[in-house]
């Protein structure tokens, strides 16, 4: 396995890098399998990043393989290396990864929010409400559905009336779906056993009124366009199979609960207050505008903050928010009052110092070296690439030596202007790693004074494999 696939791993991971606490308190010192400059990768740290790869199905890493513990620990100090390239480099203080680190400690600011003030109940639940939440919530049946899914009403129409004429959802779909839906489907449209529950609110009510075998005669809008389905079968859902799965749901929906009453009290105390005038010359910008013009105006305001019209736009190009000119007067309140909401939190979050907790911090550190050592592959490796030229003669010849890569089973071999373009792609991919593989050499002979592994205690270092969650129905 190559440094850059060693790597590519371990950086994947990144965000589980825990912050180091000092205490005055007799704990035990932790103890470390490498360092890195002034890195130290911690047995702790060292564990969780390998459970974290083993999730993924990685397998050259087993509990007492002494040869793929080294191997796991070598792509962790390559990451490693990379990140203070990067930060040598000035790449933390690009706005695309600035931006998306404060994206982290927003996020993360916010669920320490929650789990500080917000989730203070019981979230445990009794056999009784376990039921009658199964069944209240629709998830005592499921459907097997067929969908087609346009990107407008008159489409959908016109795929009823040729469902009418007597042609197939299998023959229509790849005609009518939206591209998105053609990928994210399976084939011709089937969706698999859903339970009713869990489908998009405005399916609910339509599926429960047909039955099995029959197509919804209207198409139904959703916010992934407009739906005509149909209705293959339909079977209960055994509850026991179900059990944990409903407790987990149950216990989501009251932490959502709390959460929401928490949220609604820290509205009220600040004062939220919607001014509906700027609201309206918002959603009045034209859909090609930008950014706001003229003198900024008031959205939302409370105690201590507000937010303007200019704010909405600044979020609009960060994709946090639609457009005024797409969304209507409802909508456009709604996601005006949640980015005003969410300034309310952060605010509260900072007055109770949370962003001083350790998880947050290694939560920001974490993506924001991750984002550094992508953006050192898109650098080096690229730059790489601009800098050979792949000739003609290479693909053909990457071709024909490898024309078992291309032979179909039934022994027709590939057209090979058909292969042509996905043959270059490989190349240019092997250039970029390469690229990187010597960069990360470089790292290592220019910093081989400065990284350390300690092999005694990366010896006893216990890898456990992770446990499966149980899958709903298993």
């Amino acid at each position: 396995m190559s440094s850059t696939a060693i790597v590519k791993i371990a950086s994947a991971f990144a965000a589980c890098v825990l912050a180091t606490v000092t205490s005055a308190t007799a704990e035990p010192q932790p103890e470390y399998v490498a360092r890195v400059v002034d890195r130290k990768i911690s047995v702790e740290d060292f564990q969780q990043r390998a459970q974290e790869m083993m999730k993924t199905g990685f397998r050259h890493i087993d509990v007492m393989d002494k040869e793929a513990k080294q191997t796991f620990l070598d792509g962790i100090i390559a990451h490693e290396l990379l990140v203070l390239e990067g930060l040598r480099r000035g790449l933390d203080r690009d706005s695309t990864i600035a931006e998306e680190v404060q994206r982290t400690l927003e996020q993360a600011l916010r669920q320490k929010l929650y789990e500080v003030e917000a989730l203070k109940g019981d979230y445990s639940s009794t056999e009784d409400e376990l039921k009658l939440f199964f069944k209240e919530q629709q998830y005592d049946f499921e459907v097997f559905t067929q969908h087609i899914v346009c990107d407008s009403e008159q489409k959908a129409l016109e795929v009823l009336d040729r469902l009418d004429k007597g042609e197939t959802f299998e023959e229509l779909f790849p005609l009518y779906s939206t591209p998105h839906i053609q990928q994210r489907f399976g084939p011709d449209g089937f969706v698999g056993w859903i339970k009713i529950g869990e489908l998009l609110k405005p399916l609910i009510e339509p599926v429960n009124s047909i039955a099995s075998g029959e197509t919804y005669a209207q198409p139904v809008k959703t916010g992934s366009g407009f739906h005509v389905f149909k209705i293959k079968a339909r079977r209960p859902v055994d509850f026991a199979k179900e059990h944990d799965w409903v407790e987990r749901r149950l216990r989501q929906t009251k932490r959502g609960a709390d959460m929401e009453v928490y949220v609604k009290d820290l509205r009220r105390r600040y004062g939220l207050t919607v001014h509906a005038e700027a609201l309206s010359n918002l959603q009045a910008l034209a859909p090609d505008v930008k950014e706001w013009p003229g003198e900024d105006q008031v959205l939302f305001s409370w105690q201590g903050g507000q937010l303007t019209a200019g704010d909405y736009m600044a979020h609009h190009v960060l994709a946090r928010a639609k457009h005024p000119a797409a969304l209507d007067s409802a909508a456009l309140h709604k996601a005006a009052d949640g980015l005003a909401g969410r300034e309310i939190m952060l605010t509260e979050a900072h007055k109770l110092q949370l962003g001083l907790d350790a998880e947050i911090k290694g939560k920001m550190k974490g993506r924001r070296d991750k984002l550094l050592v992508q953006w050192l592959y898109h650098l080096v490796g690229k730059a790489a690439v601009r800098e050979r030229i792949v000739l003609e003669e290479e693909i053909r010849g990457f071709y024909d030596a490898n024309l078992d890569m291309f032979t179909h089973k039934d022994g027709t071999v590939a057209n090979f202007d058909l292969v042509h373009d996905s043959i270059l792609t490989s190349l240019h991919t092997h250039t970029e790693n390469k690229a990187m593989d010597d960069l990360i050499a470089k790292l290592r002979e220019e910093y081989k004074g400065e990284v350390a592994i300690y092999p005694e205690i990366l010896a006893r270092t216990v890898l456990t494999r992770p446990k499966r969650p149980q899958k709903p129905g298993q």
